[in-house]
Order: structure tokens, then sequence, then C-alpha cells
């Protein structure tokens, strides 16, 4: 896999249209009202004080812009500076080592 390959494309975009659609259909909001149900009072006023939808929507374009920012740098930005010598190219080996998650 070379260094500007993305990793998992396709999950990441579905992700990302997931949650804008979920965020904009008042999922957030149905899920806490349900979640409250049985809670007492107190709990069922804490949870139901925040506002949600808004939090779902916020979250949502937050994670699209990462997911388009990481597209942009692996696709754009990267390449360009190496191609000008402003950073060095980064062996495929290296790039292997770097795009794995420790455990």
């Amino acid at each position: 896999m070379d260094h500007n390959d993305i990793s998992r494309p396709f999950l990441k975009a579905s992700t990302a249209g997931a949650g804008a659609v979920a965020a904009s259909t008042d999922v957030a909001g149905q899920v806490a009202r349900a979640a409250t149900t049985t809670a007492s009072y107190d709990a069922w006023m804490f949870i139901n004080s925040f506002p949600w939808d808004l939090i779902a929507k916020i979250a949502a374009a937050i994670y699209g812009v990462l997911v388009l920012s990481e597209w942009i740098w692996k696709k754009a930005i990267r390449p360009f500076c190496e191609s000008r010598g402003w950073w060095k190219r980064r062996s495929r080996r290296e790039a292997e080592e770097s795009d794995k998650v420790p455990l």
C-alpha cells in the first residue's frame, strides 16, 4: 500500500454520510428520549437538557472535515511538497510502518 493511499475509503465515506443523515433526521434526540423512558426524573432532565441534535450535527461535520482533510493531505499537499523537495520522500516500508496502529 502506497503512503498516499487512503485506508478504507468506502468505510470512511459511508460513515461520514450516515452520520450526516442521522444528524439531520433527529435520530440522536429520539435515542436520548428512548434511553431515558425508565430513568429517574433527575437523570431524564439531565440527559434531555442537552441539544443532542445539534451535538450530532457538529460531530458529523467535524468527522466529515477530518476525512476530507486526510484525502487532501494524502492526495494533493504531501505529493506536491515531496515533488518540490520540501519534504523527504518516505520509502514504502516507512509508509507501511507508520500506517499501522499499535495494539
